[in-house]
Formats: structure tokens, C-alpha cells, sequence
């Protein structure tokens, strides 16, 4: 028997998933998938999130083609996962995912997706009316909230509401489910990306186009077609010719992607099955962020997914015509709402992110290596500074005949922050009371986010990169003269706080930083052809 490379790549990192569980009957946190919590005991608050894992229980369970089908103790502990979600669950309806009284949208939008599946999967499961309930709890709370920071969240509630409506046949839902359809035809960039703390994000488009596109096969609802088709078009171009994936051109850094979207969009999209094809190879051949590279958390929380396009990829026959890949059209793209041009030439493919500082990716077609360059970090005294965010400020210049890009901007500084005993207790007591002051909780995470991902605090201290090219690219950057006491230029920088970056791939390898020299600093210029 074949087992294609999805369920392969769920199936080997099944022992993790599985251990994450607490599998005694007996316990108070049978079912709970956060180890840190039931196993560790270093958390108070388990993550809603993790609760997610009774859908990869569910879908192995009913794969015949696994050593799980209709096995009793895979089912015990679906009906655990169940009941644990049921028993976290906030009295209002909503969740939690990393604080206690947190009221996280996401997590309650993509939990409760996962918790109607398996019951849309197994309508016969325990205590079911138990469970349809606490659902509806969290589809009236879902209802009529909207996060337009990150899109994502919206089509993960999306999802789950009409999920919660097949199951119940409450009209409300499928009401609410519609108006989220023209909130994102509205939200939507007419260049087919959705809005992620700034720009366009590749690993969170892929993941909004996985629930869109599942919400899209149940609904048959045609107007969510064209965003879908959009959205598929923009990703296209983010698969470089190695068959990697994404990275710190996008807003949030993400490389990896989600692909069950891809699998059901292939069915009538010829361009979704050539995709389909390129990633399949890229997670044989470990060119792309997959499960195995993911931590507990990630792989949990997006494992069902690689179910999910295996159960798709099984229905679809055959493959559809031949069709290239834009990285091997070797036309050039631009995308200006995005801020991303793209060079394509038959010696490399090189994409470049001008509102971001100029970070840029590059693949030498004919040495086969991948290069990401972050543009400048840079230190005097304890402060660092960098040039890589988004930012809509940059002054940009291009020239007639295309051949250079110029970016000017001023240095942020880089804040990392770490938690300490201090800052928890606060963080504890803020959260407090915000159980007893309903409106308190969106200031709090108002203030996480700008701290740690949207904080756009710009120094007086100038940076220039520009590009030249033609036959290779010549980059040249400028920076405040006889001020910094050291610095680097290119390699991989992840500053703002995303927590499903920062993974390992296997083509970072050639995409080290190189050193300022002490000579370059005082002058403020650093150049190196590509």
C-alpha cells in the first residue's frame, strides 16, 4: 500500500503528537494535548489550541490505511480531547491560547473548527449534544467580531461557523458566515493577498486559503470562488524555483505552508495541481518547512491539515496539464500594494520586499543555492537597529529602464522583550481584571501586539539600499556614518514576534550575514554583488 507524502509526514511525527496527550483515563486532564500543563506542570492555563489534536485522532481513526482504523483507544481519547475542550472553555463561550482570561479570537475560531469537524466526521461520538453546545457557546461569541490585523482569524471563524451550522441547522450562523464573505471581499487586496500586521504574509496566505477553500467545498457558496482564485494566483509567485517557500519578504515571516486549500483548489484550478505537485516534491525531498521541522505546538495545530490534503489528494484521478510556475517564466512581477517586485531571469529569480527595508530572496539558477538577506543590523552601545520592517515611509525610486531600485528610509531600533517574574505578575493581574472589566482585554492585547509586532518607532538614523539589476544584482547599502560600534549585513532577520516562524529549513544554509567592517562603518557603506 502507498502512502502518499502528506500522511507519510503525519505519520512519522505521530509519537510526538500522541505523547502530547494525557492518556489516563483516570486523570482530571484526560484528553489535554498540552504536555506543559497536565505532564510538566509549568502552566497554569493549557492552550485551547493543542485541543486540536482530536482532529488528527479523529481522521486517523478513520483511515483504513493506517494502524489507528476504528481503533478503541484512539477513540477513548477523541472523546477525552473532546470533553477537555468542553471543560476549559471560558463561561462567555470564548478560549484561551497562551494567558487565563485571554478571550483569544483565534483560538477560539480555529479550535472550535476542529471540534466540529471531528463531530461533522464521527456524528455518532460521545456525549454529542454536550459538545454541540459548548460550540454553540463559541459560535455566539465568534459572532460579529472581526480582527482586520490578522485576516486569517476571520476565515478560521469563517470555517467553524458554518461547520456549527451543518450541525445545528441554526440559520445564525450561516448568516454570520455571510457577512464575513463581504467583510473579506472587501478586506481582500485586489493583488489576491489578505492583510497580515502590515502586508502580505505566504505562510498565513496559504493557511487563510486552506479554510477558505474548506469552507468553499461545503457551501458551494460561487462568491467566494474569485477570492479564492485571487489568493492562488498572488501564491504562486512565493514558490521559488528550489521549491522552498515564503520567508522574511512577507510581513510575518512565514515559510512554511498549509496545504489542503492547494489539494481541493487542484480539482478545478490547473495551476493549484501544479502547485500540488512542486510542494509534494519540496516535502520529500525536505526543501520546505513541514511537520517534522515544526515544535509540538505548530505541528498539532496544522497536522490535520496534511490529513486533510491526503484525504483530497486520494479523490483526484489524475493530474491535470503541464503548466510552469511563475519562478520559471522568467518574466518579471510587480506587486506595489505589496510592496514585492521580482526579477526573473533564466540565471536567477530574485524577490525583493522595497517596503520592508529591501529585504530580498535570491536563487542562483545555475549553483542551485537559495540566499535571504535581511538588509543591515546594527549596534552602538546596548542598542540595536535594523532596517527590517515594513514600513510605509520608505522614500522608493525606480528607474525608467528598470534596472534599479532604490529604497531610503530611517533605522528602527530593535526591542526584544523577554518575560520576567516581574512582568508576569502584572501581566496576571492585568489579565484579572479583565475578567471583571469586559472591554479591558482588547486594550491589553492592543498593547502586546504593537509591542511585539507592530511597534513602528523609527530613529533618526538614515539607511539606503539600492539594487542594480541586470546580468547579476550589485546591492549597495548606506547607513549613518561613524556611529555604530559593529555590525552585520544580510543573513536572516525574524524581529517581530511571530510564533509560527523562526523554523529551520535546509535552505538557510547559504544565507549567512556578513561582518561591517570597522572601515565600512565609518564611512556608513557596504556593497556585494550577487
Amino acid at each position: 500500500m502507498t502512502i502518499d507524502i502528506y500522511k507519510k509526514n503525519l505519520l512519522d511525527c505521530f509519537p510526538r503528537i500522541i505523547s502530547c496527550c494525557d492518556r489516563n483515563k483516570y486523570s482530571p486532564s484526560f484528553g489535554c494535548f498540552d504536555r506543559s500543563f497536565w505532564h510538566y506542570k509549568i502552566i497554569d492555563t493549557p492552550s485551547v489550541r493543542l485541543q486540536e489534536g482530536s482532529l488528527i485522532l479523529t481522521l486517523l481513526y478513520l483511515d483504513s490505511e493506517t494502524q489507528f482504523f476504528h481503533k478503541k483507544e484512539i477513540r477513548e481519547l477523541i472523546n477525552g480531547g473532546l470533553r477537555f475542550w468542553l471543560k476549559i472553555q471560558n463561561r462567555e463561550g470564548s478560549f484561551n491560547e497562551w494567558y487565563p482570561y485571554e478571550k483569544s479570537f483565534v483560538a477560539t475560531a480555529f479550535s472550535s473548527y476542529a471540534i466540529s469537524e471531528t463531530l461533522l466526521l464521527l456524528p455518532d461520538i460521545k456525549e454529542k449534544e454536550k459538545v454541540i453546545a459548548g460550540l454553540r457557546k463559541a459560535a455566539d461569541w465568534l459572532c460579529g467580531k472581526r480582527d482586520k490585523q490578522a485576516l486569517n482569524q476571520n476565515i478560521g471563524a469563517l470555517a467553524a461557523l458554518y461547520n456549527i451550522f451543518l450541525l445545528t441547522g441554526d440559520s445564525r450562523y450561516q448568516q454570520e458566515c455571510d457577512k464575513i464573505i463581504e467583510f473579506l471581499k472587501k478586506e481582500q487586496n485586489q493583488e489576491g493577498w489578505f492583510f497580515e500586521y502590515g502586508s502580505a504574509d505566504i505562510g498565513y496566505l496559504s493557511l487563510s486559503l486552506d479554510y477558505l477553500a474548506k469552507y468553499y467545498l461545503k457551501s458551494k457558496n460561487e462568491e467566494v470562488r474569485p477570492l479564492l482564485e485571487k489568493g492562488l494566483l498572488f501564491l504562486s509567485y512565493f514558490i521559488h524555483p528550489d521549491g522552498s517557500v515564503g520567508g522574511i519578504y512577507g510581513s510575518r515571516n512565514t515559510a512554511y505552508f498549509i496545504p489542503c486549500g492547494i489539494e481541493i483548489l487542484a480539482n478545478f484550478m490547473p495551476l493549484a495541481d501544479k502547485m500540488s505537485s512542486v510542494l509534494r516534491e519540496s516535502i520529500q525531498n525536505n526543501r520546505i518547512i513541514s511537520l517534522k521541522t515544526l515544535d509540538d505546538r505548530y505541528l498539532i495545530q496544522n497536522g490535520y491539515t496534511y490529513l486533510e490534503a491526503s484525504r483530497q489528494l486520494k479523490q483526484r484521478d489524475k493530474e491535470s496539464e503541464n503548466i510552469e510556475l511563475p519562478s520559471f517564466s522568467f518574466k518579471d512581477k510587480h506587486f506595489p500594494n505589496a510592496g514585492i517586485l521580482i526579477k526573473s531571469t533564466p540565471k536567477f529569480y530574485c524577490i525583493v520586499n522595497y517596503k520592508k527595508g529591501g529585504v530580498f530572496y535570491f536563487y542562483d539558477r545555475s549553483k542551485k543555492i537559495s540566499i535571504y538577506n535581511s538588509g543591515l543590523l546594527l549596534r552602538v552601545e546596548k542598542k540595536i537597529y535594523s532596517s527590517c520592517y515594513i514600513s510605509g515611509q520608505n522614500e522608493i525610486y525606480f528607474s525608467p529602464d528598470g534596472k534599479t531600485l532604490s529604497i531610503k528610509g530611517r533605522l528602527k531600533e530593535a526591542v526584544d522583550y523577554h518575560p520576567t517574574p516581574f512582568r508576569f505578575v502584572v501581566l496576571r493581574i492585568l489579565l484579572g481584571i479583565t475578567n471583571f472589566l469586559p472591554y479591558f482585554d482588547a486594550l491589553i492585547k492592543s498593547v502586546f501586539r504593537t509591542l511585539l509586532i507592530s511597534q513602528k518607532t523609527r530613529s533618526s538614523l538614515y539607511f539606503e539600499r539600492s539594487f542594480n539589476i541586470d546580468n547579476d544584482v550589485l546591492i549597495k547599502d548606506m547607513f549613518s556614518p561613524q556611529v555604530f560600534d559593529e555590525g552585520q549585513v544580510g543573513g536572516i532577520q525574524e524581529l517581530i514576534y511571530t510564533p509560527s516562524s523562526r523554523y529551520f529549513n535546509n535552505n538557510l544554509s547559504d544565507s549567512n550575514a556578513k561582518p561591517i567592517e570597522k572601515k565600512e562603518l565609518a564611512q556608513g557603506e557596504v556593497e556585494y554583488r550577487l
